[in-house]
């Protein structure tokens, strides 16, 4: 199988990055000693551990080119469509969660929507998720939905809101980091997921959720997160 990417490429994506050979063997979850002996050009590198590394390089705006090129992503907005671009989406909100931690927010979107797309690619990420925030304690998520999907089970790591019965569903949407994702359910492929990634709209983004959020109704029994900052 041709190799997705050249040790030189992966060494370059650092420097672009200003990443240590630490850095990035924890970002991919891979050990120090794997990342060196690929950076190295010593021995063969299984295309699991390829995949890992070169998507948490592209996950961090790295586009891999020809003839051992790699630069910054110029463009500042992307889309994803179907069971791939929804597995990537997860993969992009897990690279986030492991190098930023923070809240994440979940806006107008029920778990059960996320069900219907695919259970598995939902239940792979939440397991790590909570691995993560078990471990950690520095990463949460806030879902605001209508309040009929109050009763739906939520992981650890999040916590409901309920919007107004007569408040109009604002747009799907959900802000990580410096990132938003718009999502369109009723696209063929589904989902279509528009990625913006510009710190000051998702600070935007989340400073309009985060009003919503104060005004919203906290159902009885509902569980409180509490993250460290």
């Amino acid at each position: 199988m041709t190799a997705l990417f050249t040790p030189a490429q992966i060494r370059a994506a650092r420097a672009l990055l200003n990443w240590s050979r630490s850095d990035l063997a924890a970002a991919a979850s891979v050990s120090e000693p794997t990342l060196h002996r690929i950076e190295n050009s010593i021995g063969t590198t299984e295309i699991k551990t390829q995949k890992k590394l070169r998507g948490v390089l592209e996950a961090h705006g790295i586009e891999f080119g020809e003839l051992e090129g790699v630069r910054r992503r110029a463009e500042d907005v992307r889309v994803l469509s179907g069971i791939d671009g929804f597995n990537a989406f997860w993969d992009e909100v897990y690279n986030v969660a492991v190098n930023r931690g923070g809240w994440f927010r979940q806006n107008a979107i029920t778990e059960k929507k996320f069900f219907d797309i695919n259970l598995t690619l939902l239940q792979n990420h939440v397991e790590r998720m909570t691995t993560l925030f078990e471990q950690r304690k520095n990463v949460g998520l806030r879902v605001l939905a209508q309040e009929s999907s109050a009763d739906i089970p939520l992981p650890v790591y999040a916590e409901f809101r309920a919007f107004p019965t007569n408040v109009p569903l604002p747009v799907p949407y959900y802000v990580f980091g410096g990132n938003v994702a718009i999502f369109a359910f009723d696209a063929e492929p589904s989902p279509r997921i528009i990625i913006i990634k510009s710190p000051p709209i998702a600070e935007a983004y989340a400073a309009q959720f985060d009003a919503a959020w104060g005004m919203a109704k906290k159902s009885e029994g509902q569980k409180e997160v509490k993250i460290q900052a």
